[in-house]
């Protein structure tokens, strides 16, 4: 699984960073900020993005570690099924 935001892609690609020729990951995630999210992977036969909205917070008390939980939850969802 590789996930990764698109606020911090630019600054990733203007490092360089050489990505090792392959295959492409089983689950790729974009998070999109208050755009939500989308994924893609393996296990989806088309292999096209989907898109799941953002979710709406009642009161945003703080966004540190926002990822990591997106980082930990998307997975287990996705594997519950």
């Amino acid at each position: 699984i590789v996930k990764y935001s698109r606020e911090r892609l630019p600054q990733l690609a203007s490092r360089r960073l050489r990505v090792p020729r392959g295959p492409r990951p089983k689950v790729e995630i974009e998070t999109c900020g208050a755009d939500g999210l989308r994924y893609r992977g393996a296990h989806l036969a088309s292999g096209a993005w989907r898109h799941l909205p953002a979710v709406s917070a009642p009161v945003l008390r703080d966004t540190a570690g926002a990822g990591d939980w997106c980082t930990a939850a998307f997975p287990a969802a996705l594997c519950q099924d």
